[in-house]
């Protein structure tokens, strides 16, 4: 029998009865060592094998490396094998840190990319001889766990090969890149993001079933109500029918209005675009009523049957955390997102659907959810990377200043829009945080623009015209009045262009190497490197949230900005531990966690009284 505490790292790879956790679980298992043995074990014939890598790992104090971690470690534990989960590397996350702008990070594609390695055995062609149909991935894949041991075990055993070998590869491009402190911190999180997937989110199923239903009756009435005011049945989600509602008519100048005179901008193609945005500025009850019926259908259809009900299992939905860019979804500047179900999709600014989807959301039992906002995140991350003298200052005298409120102050602006389309000094700092143009920046803040043109001269684009919107002297004077007060600005977006040019990368505090083949994209370096900084220091609160709790609560949810933590009922003491930790200096400008709402479910925690 191998001894696993032989060898300093080995690969496994999981095959699953399916891909929903705790729904399915692994059947089987393969292991690659160094000395370039594999093995499978089948648990369906050898039920044994899994208590003898349980046991194996139990004081190992190698690297057991997966080509995804999380969904390796859940399949076991869903078949009863648990295995030390701080000894977890994972080559999909080691692969986005490496180069972040690849087509894919499936095993395959990595695999031949650097390995210039292809799987040699077909195990498609082979369950369809078995089990008839075509002999593809997408036909076959639910025959493999019916397949038999002899037929599997090869297919499984070159996964494991080509993941020992990618990870191998992978250690010495690593210290080419110089990228180890990125690695470290990534590694160190895998455990954290694997329990927050196990724990899942409970979700009060009757409240979905019965909040679903009660929308029926509204749809049906609102449905009724277009089709009359169209003289016609009308299909909300179908581009044509709701373009011949509104009649585009395209001017001599090229630029395209609605029948009511609405400016609408252009496709790529140069036709009339007719989306949520010029809908909502379309002078006509049908534009109104169309975004309301979209927005009905994807609260029911999308947030309730499919995020909570369809998802849903034993009252918990348990969403895959996307710890980077990897096979099925993710970023490339290390923001979070979650899969099946996306719950960052699920709105917070839309308070009417808010108030119907997140009533589901519930802390566990005998808790309350505590819900926190990390007050004006990336500002405070860009105020820290322009470090201009006077905004320290202010920051320092009053840690909660507002950012958006120091530009207010400045312009004259007010900090938010009292209509929509008013200019608001939160819109203009937004957009000069991000390199906006300044025509875009102008159209952004709700003051006048207008379309220019010019001709490309030189390169291969030459003849090529290209528009563009130019800020008229009323939004000039703004933006240059901007960059004479908070200087520092132009200064970031300037030298991270000009060094993303030069190198072709950024690094961040933590290490992340932000990547710019070439020089391309350079415009968006600045932005890319708030986005990732920001991304680093939300990970980082994920550790801190852990440790500070410990098996008194934990994190529920990261999204947008906010931890909903599920905290006991004198949740008062947890809470400001967590928060004094998260607000320990680790920037020129404080971070702040903001108490947003305490309550039975997500919205009754946030809802405003």
């Amino acid at each position: 029998m191998i001894s696993l505490s032989n060898y300093p790292y080995f690969a496994l790879d999981t095959e699953t009865t399916g891909l929903k956790y705790p729904v399915d679980k692994a059947f089987g298992f393969s292991i690659s060592l160094p000395d370039r043995m594999s093995y499978y074990f089948d648990i369906r014939h050898q039920s044994e094998m899994g208590r003898w890598l349980q046991d194996e790992t139990r004081y190992y104090n190698g690297t057991i490396i997966c080509h995804n971690a999380s969904f390796d470690y859940r399949m076991l534990h869903s078949a009863g094998i648990n295995i030390p989960i701080h000894l977890l590397d994972d080559t999909v996350i080691r692969a986005c840190n490496i180069n972040e702008h690849l087509m894919s990070y499936d095993l395959d594609y990595l695999a031949y990319k650097y390995l210039k390695k292809k799987k040699e055995t077909d195990i498609w062609s082979e369950l369809a001889l078995i089990f008839g149909g075509s002999p593809t991935r997408k036909a076959q894949i639910g025959n493999i766990a019916k397949a038999p041991p002899e037929v599997v075990a090869p297919y499984a055993e070159t996964d494991t090969d080509l993941t020992l070998e990618l990870w191998e590869w992978q250690q010495k491009e690593i210290e080419r890149q110089e990228i180890q402190d990125i690695m470290e911190f990534e590694r160190r999180l895998i455990p954290t993001f694997i329990r927050a997937e196990m724990r899942g989110i409970r979700v009060d199923l009757n409240y979905a079933e019965e909040a679903a239903q009660a929308l029926n009756p509204i749809i049906d009435q609102k449905q009724k109500e277009l089709d009359r005011y169209a003289g016609t049945e009308v299909n909300v989600n179908s581009p044509p029918q709701v373009k011949a509602l509104f009649k585009p008519t395209q001017l001599q100048n090229g630029d395209w209005i609605a029948s009511d005179g609405t400016p609408l901008s252009k496709t790529p193609k140069g036709q009339a675009s007719l989306g949520a945005e010029a809908l909502r500025k379309i002078n006509d009850p049908m534009a109104e009523l169309i975004l309301e019926i979209r927005s009905l259908l994807k609260t029911r259809d999308t947030f309730l049957l499919k995020h909570v009900i369809e998802h849903a299992v034993d009252g918990r939905v348990y969403p895959t955390i996307n710890q980077s860019k990897g096979e099925d979804g993710g970023t490339g500047t290390g923001r979070l997102s979650y899969q099946d179900p996306a719950m960052q999709q699920i709105p917070s600014r839309n308070k009417k659907v808010a108030a119907i989807v997140k009533p589901c959301f519930l802390p566990d039992e005998g808790h309350v959810w505590v819900d926190s906002d990390k007050a004006s995140f990336e500002v405070r991350v860009f105020y820290h990377l322009i470090n201009n003298a006077n905004i320290n200052k202010l920051y320092a005298e009053n840690p909660h200043e507002d950012g958006h409120q120091i530009v207010s102050n400045i312009t004259g602006l007010p900090r938010n829009a009292n209509y929509s389309g008013e200019p608001n000094a939160k819109q203009l700092n937004l957009s000069m945080i991000f390199n906006s143009g300044n025509g875009a920046i102008a159209d952004k803040i709700g003051l006048p623009w207008e379309w220019e043109e010019f001709t490309l001269s030189r390169g291969k684009d030459a003849g090529k015209v290209i528009r563009y919107k130019k800020a008229g002297p009323e939004a000039m004077k703004m933006i240059n009045e901007y960059h004479r007060k908070v200087p520092g600005v132009k200064e970031l977006a300037e030298s991270c262009k000009k060094l993303a040019e030069r190198t072709g990368y950024l690094f961040t505090r933590s290490g992340r190497r932000l990547r710019f083949p070439g020089g391309a994209h350079s415009y968006a370096a600045s932005g890319k490197l708030i986005q990732a900084t920001a991304a680093d220091l939300n990970k980082e609160n994920w550790l801190i949230i852990e440790e500070v709790l410990g098996e008194d609560g934990h994190l529920i949810l990261n999204t947008h900005d906010s931890y909903g933590m599920s905290l006991p009922e004198n949740w008062e003491p947890y809470f400001n531990k967590v928060k004094q930790e998260i607000e320990k200096p680790r920037l020129r400008i404080p971070l702040i966690l903001e108490l947003s709402g305490v309550g039975v479910n997500w919205w009754d925690a946030i809802k405003e009284d």
